[in-house]
């Protein structure tokens, strides 16, 4: 099986916005850790074969979902990437079936650079760059037993208030004569707004009569002068 790399190795640098990224840290190649860079400019390598029977290597946007946007970048090691170690990647890493390549190309022992923030609806500031940053790197130290505690403790507490919104949306919905209302604990109050035993006529109801007889809520058939 041949294998070639489409046109060359060189991956282009992506587009920067115009401000130093120093003061925030150097890896250990003496690259900034962050970087803020226009998402379709990045690119990366992905191997395997393609749907034009080609086998090897081509260039492919990073971020393809995220559209014209700017974006903050971080530099991680190539363990922090893959979670595995090199034999371990090797072993393990993700392969394309047809041609058994890693997709993603030789272990990154360089370490690779993720989008960690997507600027939505606004350019890049320094101000907001900055704080930005300072919360990723405080996220670096946050417990992730607590982190899990608390994400499930906030999943219960929408669960719980999307369960009384259900509940007491369909107490809305329920006739407002002649039915007791749902109960979670399985018993119908003795007293609510919706079952009060108000005496009205079948006219005052709207409900059809005969002849010239009103059917009342309680008691028999009366006559009336219709």
């Amino acid at each position: 099986m041949n294998l070639s790399i489409a046109n060359t190795m060189e991956i282009p640098k992506p587009s920067h916005w115009p401000m130093s990224m120093a003061r925030f840290g150097k890896n250990p190649m003496g690259e900034n850790i962050y970087r803020v860079v226009f998402a379709p400019t990045v690119r990366k390598l992905v191997f395997g074969q393609f749907s034009d029977g080609y086998i090897g290597a081509r260039l492919r946007k990073s971020y393809p979902a995220i559209g014209n946007k700017w974006i903050i970048e971080k530099w991680i090691s190539g363990f922090e990437d893959t979670r595995m170690t090199p034999a371990e990647y090797e072993k393990w890493g993700p392969r394309d079936p047809q041609s058994g390549m890693l997709i993603n190309g030789p272990y990154p022992y360089n370490g690779t650079y993720n989008e960690c923030h997507t600027f939505e609806f606004e350019n890049p500031q320094a101000g907001s760059i900055e704080k930005i940053i300072a919360l990723v790197e405080k996220a670096r130290y946050n417990d992730p037993i607590a982190n899990r505690i608390a994400m499930r403790d906030e999943d219960e507490r929408k669960e719980k208030a999307d369960a009384e919104q259900r509940f007491l949306r369909v107490r809305e919905l329920e006739p407002l004569y002649g039915a007791r209302p749902a109960n979670i604990g399985g018993r119908p109050k003795a007293v609510n707004h919706k079952t009060q035993n108000t005496a009205l006529s079948a006219n005052e109801l709207g409900l059809p009569t005969a002849k010239n007889k009103v059917v009342a809520r309680q008691g028999p058939l009366i006559h009336a002068s219709i």
